[in-house]
C-alpha cells in the first residue's frame, strides 16, 4: 500500500502549475483567434500593437503553456512565470494610469477590463512558475508515474480550478453592481400604440 501511495503522488505545485499552464495555453489561443481586443488594449496603454503583432504573442503564449505541460522543465515553467510577470506589470500599469481600457484583451473579450483580481491572479501564477521552475515536476507535470486513480481527480481538480481563473479575469470584472438603480423599462406597442412600463 505504501509503494502504490508514493507511485501515485504527484509533485506538491503540480495541480496550480498544470492550471495557470493550461489557462496560459488558453489565453494564447483567444489572441491568435481574436487579436483586436489585444491590439486596442496596448495600443491604449501607449504600446505600439498590430493583430499581426499580437497573434505571435498569442502563439508564444500557447506554445509556453503546452510546453510547460508535456515537458514540465525548469526552462517552460520560466517562460511561463516570465509571461505572468509580464501580464502583471501591465495591468498594474494599466490600473495605475487609468488609461480608458474596456478589456485587457486577454482572453479576446471585449468587456473584461484590468481588475486587481486579475492582478491578484498574475502575480499568484508568477510565483507558482518560479517556484516549479526550482523544482521541476518533469514530463506532464508528473503524472506520467501517477496511477489512474490519480490522474482522473487531478486532472477534473485542474479542469475546475482553470475555470475558476478564467472566470476571475474574464467573468467577474463583467457583472453588474451589486445594487443598480432601477431603471424603468418602457414597452412600446406598434399595433395598439400604448406605453407602459
Amino acid at each position: 500500500m505504501e509503494t502504490w501511495l508514493r507511485s501515485a503522488a504527484v509533485p506538491p505545485l503540480s495541480g496550480p502549475f498544470l492550471a495557470i499552464s493550461l489557462l496560459l495555453a488558453v489565453a494564447g489561443m483567444m489572441k491568435v483567434y481574436r487579436p483586436e481586443f489585444t491590439t486596442g488594449a496596448l495600443r491604449a496603454a501607449g504600446i505600439p500593437a498590430n493583430d499581426g503583432l499580437v497573434r505571435m504573442l498569442g502563439t508564444a503564449e500557447l506554445g509556453a503553456g503546452i510546453g510547460a505541460v508535456v515537458a514540465g522543465s525548469a526552462v517552460w515553467a520560466g517562460a511561463v512565470g516570465l509571461f505572468y510577470l509580464g501580464f502583471t506589470v501591465f495591468v498594474l500599469t494599466a490600473l495605475r494610469s487609468g488609461a480608458p481600457i474596456s478589456s485587457c484583451g486577454c482572453f479576446g473579450s471585449a468587456d473584461t477590463p484590468p481588475s486587481v483580481g486579475h492582478v491578484a491572479l498574475d502575480v499568484s501564477a508568477t510565483l507558482v512558475a518560479l517556484v516549479t521552475a526550482l523544482d521541476p515536476p518533469g514530463p506532464w507535470v508528473g503524472m506520467n508515474e501517477a496511477g489512474l486513480s490519480t490522474i482522473v481527480p487531478f486532472l477534473l481538480f485542474s479542469g475546475a480550478t482553470v475555470y475558476l481563473l478564467y472566470a476571475i479575469v474574464n467573468v467577474l470584472p463583467q457583472r453588474p453592481a451589486r445594487n443598480p438603480a432601477k431603471i424603468p423599462t418602457i414597452h412600446l406597442s406598434p399595433t395598439r400604440g400604448s406605453v407602459g412600463e
